[in-house]
């Protein structure tokens, strides 16, 4: 027979260890989606940038609510939209010493604004308006010079945007407007790079949190006229001949892998492959 201090302390051991699980199972936090798993329905989840799981919920604005394991007094609660593309503008193939470039009428306070434009000279200086942040730019492998800029949108966006080249050259641009964007610093990773032949081959980073949405443009010193092939799982978002833009999710972190768009006439040309972050 087992004494009362034994009985006693194996009642306490029991109590701990369903203490000790419950607080597991509050506080579980995950780093890719396939970790997220309902118990109930095998359903497979969001990870969320924060490191909670959240599950398809139609009567949420994002698709998305926190599951019942979610720590920080989220459990229950409607998980933030994922990043999405609002809409993108574009200008075809023109001469001029600026550019000016349509804001889609959709764009909200506080989404990303990405640009890229396209000149046909090397030696021109580029004039933004105020608020617009260089990303990088490239002068190509022939004779061009490409710029990516971004900005957060204000309140009154305006309708339009001008940049001045400050010489006549033949430019092109797409700007997209994309929902749910870190404001300030908007990147998780990025790779900027001259390329030579087709297709056009972005190399792999790796991001650091889930839920980035990658972002590949692509200019092509030969592209006037021509079409594009997304790169596999991408989707293809605006196209001018010289430049094209594509898109696709990544809901968890890590490599990206290579992003390779086919241009129908190859050439010189030069990649921006990012990765969005979240808000």
């Amino acid at each position: 027979m087992r004494s009362s201090t034994s009985r006693s302390t194996s009642r306490r051991a029991a109590v701990l260890l369903l203490v000790g699980c419950a607080e597991l199972r509050s506080n579980y936090r995950c780093e890719a989606s396939s970790e997220c798993t309902s118990p109930v329905s095998d359903e497979v989840g969001v990870c969320e940038p924060n490191g909670w799981c959240s599950f398809a919920d139609p009567g949420c604005p994002s698709g998305r609510r926190y599951g019942d394991l979610a720590g920080e007094g989220l459990a229950g609660d409607c998980a933030t939209p994922l990043i999405s593309l609002r809409a993108s503008t574009s200008t075809s193939l023109a001469t001029g010493d600026a550019v000016t470039i349509d804001v889609p009428a959709a764009v909200r306070e506080g989404d990303l604004l990405w640009l890229a434009l396209y000149a046909s000279v090397q030696d021109v200086t580029l004039s933004p308006p105020a608020g617009w942040t260089p990303l990088a730019d490239l002068t190509g492998v022939g004779i061009y010079h490409v710029f990516w800029l971004h900005r957060t949108a204000g309140a009154s966006e305006p309708g339009s945007a001008t940049f001045g080249f400050g010489t006549n050259v033949v430019h092109s641009a797409i700007l997209a407007a994309y929902a749910n964007v870190t404001a300030g610093d908007p990147l998780d990773g990025q790779v900027v790079a001259n390329v030579v032949g087709n297709p056009f081959t972005a190399a792999s980073f790796t991001t650091t949190v889930p839920n980035t949405l990658l972002v590949l443009t692509v200019a092509n010193e030969a592209g006037d006229g021509e079409t594009w092939t997304a790169p596999a799982g991408m989707t293809m978002r605006a196209d001018t001949g010289v430049l094209a833009l594509f898109d696709a999710p990544a809901p968890d972190a890590g490599p990206t892998g290579p992003r390779e768009a086919t241009c129908s006439l190859g050439g010189e040309g030069s990649v921006a492959f990012v990765a969005l972050e979240p808000n």
